[in-house]
């Protein structure tokens, strides 16, 4: 393999006197310590932000101090993927006052366009929700950082392999519920299938345009209370959970033989996937890089996603799955669970492309809210440790299961 970092990535780094002093302090108190810098020594970290920037420098100096290279990077990011749902709905609103607005000679092809309109508005809504999310990559601009670490193998040759742990830099977004997502979603299908039997009829009664408008307005209703919501300030705390773990595995794990481990830490999680699109732009991983993504990890028990996804499902790397389990048996401080997760990760990106991945969480039936336990997050440090042993040791090759994409 083709070294992918820049400057000279050394094959067996020299022993660090800091670390050694480091690991003689408990994993939980290090833990503690991660979490109480994240939530009280610096700003909320939202998109763009200066508590976004502090942490990215204190995470790359903590990789620094366990012998990783690491650099902080900076590229644009997503609009927020509200502003694109709002969009979505003005362009419904529009599309359904078409018909009244227009004289009834041109009734006709008001009808004919305002459906089109409806049709590519339920579109849009149906691409933000599967996570293609064009429109809030067309919005976007602001500026985000992700830090990314890497440390090499201790072989002489070249490594086999690479492994990515990847965790959210920034905090995690007050996204519309899954019930709210669903009901704009109803309501948009709904007036759309209403909105075609109106053109084909040639029958433009008005109730059913009272109807539709009517529908179109609670879903705007629905959205705003949504923004209101969201402009609440979340805690800092919320989210340290991945950002504790990453920092614990790159402390807990020693250089591998065979396998190259980078850590990073994507800015802008919560706009989308921009910080995967970049940090796969500049380095141009194969399809044999293992990807171990960190979400939304608080408290219960660790879980290990055996799919994933909101409109499609992604089955996780078989062989990332075989390891995980080994890895848990092996561990009995772990105790892991394999659940599927229905929700969309920073994992969506590189499962579709090809990539072997894996989701690492705590248990889907902890609210999103809730603050990170340093027990939850120990255990998922062991979990993902032990994964990348048993990589490493099984010669650290890892082929692509084009089956579970």
């Amino acid at each position: 393999m083709r070294p992918l970092f820049p400057g000279s990535m050394p094959s067996a780094p020299l022993p660090d006197p800091d670390r050694a002093v480091l690991l003689r302090r408990p994993l939980a108190e290090r833990i503690l310590e991660t979490l109480h810098y994240l939530a009280e020594e610096i700003e909320p970290r939202r998109v763009g932000s200066l508590g976004e920037a502090q942490a990215a420098g204190y995470i790359a100096g903590r990789l620094r101090r366990v012998e990783q290279q690491a650099v902080v990077r900076s590229f644009h990011s997503n609009a927020p993927p509200s502003l694109a749902l709002l969009l979505v709905l003005l362009a419904t609103a529009l599309a359904f006052a078409i018909p009244l607005l227009l004289a009834p000679p041109y009734v006709p092809f008001a009808g004919a366009t305002s459906a089109v309109l409806a049709a590519l508005a339920a579109g849009l809504f149906v691409d933000e929700q599967a996570g293609s999310a064009i429109l809030a990559q067309v919005l976007g601009r602001p500026v985000s950082q992700s830090v990314v670490g890497v440390r090499g193998a201790t072989a002489t040759t070249a490594p086999r392999t690479r492994a990515i742990v990847v965790a959210p830099l920034d905090g995690p977004p007050r996204s519309p519920t899954r019930g709210l997502s669903r009901t704009v979603l109803g309501l948009l299908v709904l007036q759309t299938l209403a909105y075609a039997w109106l053109v084909l009829a040639q029958r433009w009664p008005w109730h059913a345009l009272l109807s539709v408008l009517l529908g179109t307005t609670g879903c705007l209703i629905l959205l705003m209370v949504h923004q209101q919501t969201a402009r609440v300030p979340q805690p800092a705390v919320l989210g340290a959970g991945e950002l504790a773990t990453l920092i614990g595995v790159a402390e807990e794990l020693s250089a591998l033989e065979h396998t190259e481990v980078w850590t990073v830490a994507a800015g802008a999680a919560a706009t989308g996937d921009a910080s995967l699109r970049h940090l796969l732009r500049h380095y141009p991983f194969d399809h044999t890089t293992a990807i171990i993504n960190l979400d939304r990890i608080t408290g219960g028990s660790p879980v290990y996603a055996t799919r994933e996804g909101v409109l499609r499902e992604r089955r996780a790397n078989r062989q990332l799955l075989s390891l995980a389990s080994a890895a848990d048996a092996h561990d009995m401080r772990i105790n892991a669970e394999p659940r599927p997760l229905r929700r969309r990760t920073l994992a969506h990106l590189p499962l579709r492309r090809g990539f072997a991945v894996i989701t690492v969480t705590s248990h889907p039936d902890i609210h999103t809210l809730a603050s990170p336990e340093v027990d939850t997050i120990a255990r998922c440090v062991y979990l993902v440790v032990g994964m990348l042993r048993e990589l490493d040791a099984g010669g650290g090759v890892v082929p692509t299961d084009v089956r579970g994409i």
